[in-house]
């Protein structure tokens, strides 16, 4: 998640807006729930 959102503001910094990163830190997001959902 924190790679995907790095690579995003790099990109976005350089005038470049990457499609990929954000799908990547929400699918990230969703992992990370699930597995808190699963530790509970």
């Amino acid at each position: 998640m924190v790679g995907a959102a790095v690579w995003f503001f790099v990109g976005l910094a350089a005038g470049i807006i990457f499609f990929y990163p954000p799908v990547l830190f929400v699918l990230g997001f969703i992992a990370l729930i699930k597995g808190i959902m699963r530790a509970g």
